[in-house]
């Protein structure tokens, strides 16, 4: 069976097979001309499928490539004081600088506004009394 036949055996090229006037060779220069085109076009893929297998491989080692990069990079910076540890820690010790001159002037502004009314009051009553009379008054309360 001929590929060009249909199911009911006719043919289905332009002119049928044996006839005198000379289409033999037009059917055939015809079937060259697809079978050149269909070649044409499965090398076409072929180049297609390659290049884009080629260009998948360069993107997949690129990519490798700089997740390395960043990976070294991290590595580095948790290995040493440079990178993200030492950023870091100059972070933390900013922080750190920052609380305690917080916790002291917390503790001057509490001195001056607190302690330091409470003690001047006690100085002040402590300064009117006598030292005879508070050890005699204590003497008298332990007696």
């Amino acid at each position: 069976t001929d590929k060009n036949q249909s199911p009911k055996g006719e043919s289905d090229d332009l002119v049928g097979e044996g006839s005198s006037d000379g289409t033999d060779v037009v059917v055939d220069r015809v079937r060259a001309q697809r079978e050149a085109r269909e070649q044409t076009k499965r090398s076409r893929e072929e180049e297609f499928r390659k290049a884009t297998d080629r260009k998948k491989q360069e993107l997949s080692k690129r990519k490798e490539e700089e997740f390395q990069k960043m990976y070294k990079e991290v590595y580095k910076g948790l290995s040493y004081d440079s990178g993200v540890t030492g950023e870091l820690e100059d972070l933390l010790r900013g922080a750190d600088k920052v609380r305690r001159r917080k916790r002291a002037q917390l503790y001057t502004d509490w001195e001056c506004e607190v302690f330091g009314k409470i003690q001047g009051r006690i100085q002040k009553a402590l300064g009117q009394r006598n030292i005879e009379d508070i050890e005699s008054r204590l003497r008298s309360q332990y007696d």
